[in-house]
């Protein structure tokens, strides 16, 4: 008799440390269940929310594109490179030649270079920096090639540029006429090619 209340006894505690157990693994069950929907969730709003970013620029001696990388870091962005089907000579770029191929080509408003082909579309971005250096106060129209080749329907494009000494000039203005009506052109600043990341991080808060 006395073995089976002992039995009895033992089968009580048991049910009832299962149960005290249970009780005490739910809250926390619910509270990491809880913690993982809120970070599922924060991933899928950052993922409909996140805004991609773009550097494009055009190069001729290398100072816009030393900065350009520079400021792709600086902005987590992708970066991508207008190269004209004909690279430009050293001949090509003297300005004080009025017969040299970028004298010439910006004396024509509706010249357009061709760039080369590619596949690269711009559609998932959202903002894009476009930067190139200054010609006649303004931008290489082999970058208006590269513009009017995509559609910037409701992007917001900041610009950029190198220069010796010319400011940004017409240069978005310019470049406004050479996208969607929708597009958001910001008239940026004049970079040097030294900038350092953290001087173009402070840039970039500075348009927000």
């Amino acid at each position: 008799m006395k073995t089976a209340k002992l039995f009895l006894s033992l089968a009580v505690f048991a049910v009832l440390g299962i149960f005290l157990a249970a009780a005490q693994a739910a809250p926390k069950a619910a509270k990491s269940k809880a913690k993982q929907t809120k970070g599922e969730a924060k991933m899928e709003q950052t993922e409909k929310s996140g805004i991609k970013t773009l550097v494009v620029y055009f190069s001729a001696t290398g100072n816009t594109k030393k900065v350009s990388e520079t400021l792709a870091k600086a902005a987590d962005a992708d970066i991508y490179e207008i190269k004209p089907l004909k690279p430009y000579t050293d001949a090509d770029l003297d300005w004080t030649d009025r017969n040299s191929r970028s004298s010439v080509e910006m004396k024509d408003k509706k010249s357009r270079p061709e760039i080369a082909a590619d596949k690269f579309s711009v559609r998932q971005y959202d903002t894009v920096y476009v930067g190139f250096p200054i010609w006649w106060g303004t931008a290489p129209t082999v970058v208006n090639t590269f513009l009017e080749k995509h559609d910037f329907s409701d992007k917001t494009i900041i610009v950029f540029a190198t220069s010796g000494g010319s400011p940004l000039g017409n240069s978005a203005k310019d470049i406004k006429k050479s996208v969607s009506e929708t597009a958001n052109v910001i008239s940026g600043r004049i970079l040097s090619p030294s900038a350092t990341e953290a001087e173009l991080k402070k840039w970039i808060e500075s348009l927000r």
